[in-house]
This record gives structure tokens, sequence and C-alpha cells, in this order.
């Protein structure tokens, strides 16, 4: 993988942040859970745990505690992230030792999630978010209308793989799934436990995760309570924080969806889930002519290496303008497909921690990014749709058993072959259509 280096931008050492907020209790007859705080560049999301006042008491402490951090206490505007992880895990230990201590004063026991966000510069004047997170809660960046997840939830799905990478592809899974029927049988147990999170501030021991980004012109950042991320899915997020005009609008917006999807009750939708929701969205200005002009000149550069061909000429389901996992300084993290390089063999990927684009082999992130029932369908013809569908994790069909890709690919050649009818093809997500089109056209790979 080639990258195009890092960029510093000559920015202020403070950067302004315009902040929204909302949140809305999952009953009007008990306490909501959730707490948040927004002090300066430093933000935060807390979901209480262990019922009821608890849970409420827990969040509270722990919220108090680090908005008074941020408030009272000299954190450097410009410093190396490493020197402010160090900054931000002394203080998350201190708000756990605060929540956990709490539990021995007669009231009821309680716990509370955390991801915290602050917004700085680097040395070299690079504008970056550092996240610390400590269980389900979320944080996400929101780029030209992409939202790209960059924590990692603690829960039983991220200690069955073992690491962040594969955990995070995993997630990414459950996180685009409007049905049941798009999940395997391992994905669906997950999803069911997804909220049994393995710690939380209130323990004994809490081990904090980082995650940096760099933040481009136009980015936003949004933090969340797991009331949001469970009942909506990633698409439907954009597409609430996307009907917002400012940040304030984004984050109500995104409160009220997630709010009637947790109403409708799981006859409705298998994400239907009642529970506390709140989400901050942070919107850093850190443009100058500056950064505009490094931009456009980096643009161009990009462009001139970039292919002009038409996206059906190019020999992958992926297409310009896709979400897709990328590897990068040995971590997965998600962007958006670009451009194309060398006729189409190596594609240029937007995410976030790079500014302008990663360079990168097409056939790596394939790897990684099995094809959608949709992007299957762009197969050109049969062999290239048999292709795509070796790759393709399967669907479950009208009867309810699950069909592999790899089952479907040889369904599909029996079918061209002449060997079986279209009924041996599932009309799940316009699979059969496809063949039968396919058939019309005479795209035969065997004749």
């Amino acid at each position: 993988m080639q990258d195009f280096g890092e960029i510093s931008i000559n920015v202020e050492n403070h950067i302004k942040v315009e902040v929204g907020s909302a949140t809305k209790g999952k009953s009007e007859y008990l306490p909501n859970e959730d707490n948040s705080f927004f002090n300066g560049n430093a933000a935060g999301v807390f979901d209480g745990v262990g019922g009821r006042s608890g849970g409420e008491k827990a969040s509270r402490i722990a919220s108090d505690y680090l908005k008074q951090v941020f408030y009272s206490e000299q954190v450097p505007d410009s410093c190396p992230a490493e020197e402010l992880e160090d900054f931000i895990r002394q203080k998350l230990h201190g708000a756990n030792y605060l929540v956990y201590t709490a539990k021995d004063d007669g009231e009821p026991s309680g716990a509370t999630t955390t991801t915290l966000a602050l917004v700085r510069t680097s040395e070299k004047g690079t504008p970056y978010v550092l996240f610390a997170n400590v269980g389900d809660s979320r944080g996400y960046i929101l780029r030209r209308g992409y939202l790209f997840q960059i924590t990692v939830d603690d829960n039983d799905l991220r200690k069955a793989y073992g690491n962040g990478q594969d955990a995070m592809r995993a997630q990414d899974r459950l996180n685009r799934a409007g049905k049941f029927e798009e999940l395997n049988e391992e994905e669906r147990v997950f999803f069911h436990y997804r909220n049994k999170i393995s710690q939380a501030l209130g323990e004994s021991q809490i081990e904090p995760s980082f995650y940096t980004s760099v933040l481009e012109e136009g980015d936003q950042i949004i933090l969340m309570s797991d009331g949001v991320s469970d009942n909506l899915t990633t698409a439907e997020m954009e597409a609430a924080l996307g009907s917002g005009q400012s940040p304030q609008e984004m984050a109500e917006h995104l409160v009220e969806s997630a709010h009637k999807r947790s109403m409708e009750g799981r006859k409705v939708s298998f994400r239907s889930k009642p529970d506390d929701i709140t989400a901050l969205v942070l919107s850093p200005k850190i443009a100058n002519s500056t950064n505009r002009n490094i931009a456009k000149k980096e643009v161009e550069r990009v462009d001139k290496e970039s292919s002009s061909e038409k996206d059906d000429a190019i020999p992958s389901y992926l297409r310009r303008g896709d979400l897709v996992r990328v590897r990068y300084k040995g971590t997965i993290t998600r962007g958006v497909i670009k451009s194309y390089i060398a006729g189409g063999n190596n594609f240029i990927v937007s995410c976030p921690g790079k500014l302008f684009g990663l360079k990168v082999d097409r056939k790596l992130v394939e790897e990684i990014n099995p094809p959608e029932v949709g992007q299957v369908l762009r197969g050109r013809d049969s062999r290239e749709f048999i292709s795509y569908l070796k790759n393709f994790h399967g669907v479950e069909s009208s009867s309810g058993k699950f069909i592999s890709g790899t089952e479907l690919s040889e369904r599909v050649k029996a079918v061209m072959e002449g060997r079986g009818d279209l009924t041996l093809i599932p009309r799940a997500g316009g699979l059969r259509q496809k063949v039968a089109e396919l058939l019309r056209a005479g795209s035969g790979m065997f004749t």
C-alpha cells in the first residue's frame, strides 16, 4: 500500500468547535441513565448501566468529574497524541475510582460506559481528534456524508475476534444490517449479545482504548450512546444526520430517528430496542486559506494519476463512492473509494487519518470487503457474476434456508448450462431477476 504522505496544516492552536446535543429517555417514568458534557474542545457521552438510579448516578459522577477536569486543569492545545493519551488515561482511571467507591454509600450500585473526544492540533499544526473509549458508547467521524465508526465496542464480539481489526469488520456487518436475514448464524448470535459489554467505569480495573484521526475541512465528530447505534443502521444514521442544517439539528434528528425506531417493537424491526438515547455532534472549524491551497494542490496531483474510465469498465464489484474497509498502519479503518488508478488495479480511498486518501491495491481491498448483494448484481456477464458470488456471504431463501455464495455460484452455473431452471435461484436481493436478465441477453459463459 502506498499513501500520499502526511500533510501539515497551519491552523490556530485553539480550534473552535460548534456543538449540538440531544437526549431522550426510554420512558417518562424512569430516569434517563445517559449523561454528556461539552467543554471547549472536549466532549463525552456516558451510558449508565446497572438499572434505574444506579446507572444514572454512575454516569453523572463520571460526567461531572471529567467535565471539571477539562474546565480546571491545563490540557495543552498543541501536543503529541501520546502525551494526551497518558493524560486522559489517568483521568479515566480517576473517574473509574470515583464510580467504583460510590457503590459503598448505601445507594444502588451502577457503572457507566463512556466515549470521549478531544479536538487538538499536533506539534506540526495538523488538526486531529483523539477518542477514548470504555464500553460500547461510540465515536464516529462524518465525512462528505459518509459515517466512519472509529471506536470499537468492548463486548463479546471483540473478545471473540481477539483484536480490533477483525472485530471492527464484524461490527460493520452488524451496523449495516437492516433485516435479520442479512446476517449469518454467527452474526445473529453476536447481534443478540451485542450489549454484553466486557468493561465499564465502576469496575475494579479498566483499560481504555484510544483512537486518533486527522481532521479534514467539513468533518464532524459524532458521539452516541448505544441507544442510537443499536436502533439505526449506518445508512439510517447517515440519512438522519444529513437532514440537519446545523450540529444541533443533526443531533436532534439522529435522536428522534433512533427513538422512533425504539418504539416500533421487534415485530416491525429486529433492531428495535427501547433505551435511553443520546448524541453529540461536534463541528470543528479548521479551514483557512493555507489549508484550502494545500488541499487544491493535493487533489490536482491525485486527479492526474486517476483513471477516467467509467465505473462499468472496472474489473471489480467495487465502485466509486462505495464504503470500504482498508488496512492502514496495522489497523482496519473505513473509507470511501474516490477514484481509480492504472485501469482500476488500484483505488484511491479517502479515510479518516489520511487527508487526501490512500493508494491501495484493488485485490487487497476486495480481500477484506466481500461483496454485498447489490454489488454482486454489478457483474456484467455470467462469468463475472459467478466470480462475485463465490466471495459473497450468502442469502436466506423464502423457506428460511441459508444459501452460501459458493452454493449460489454453483446453482447459477447449472442454470446457465441448462442443467436447472430459475427456481434454483432465490428471489432475495434481485438474484433471480439478474440471472433471468443474463439468460435473455445470451450471456452464456460456456457457449
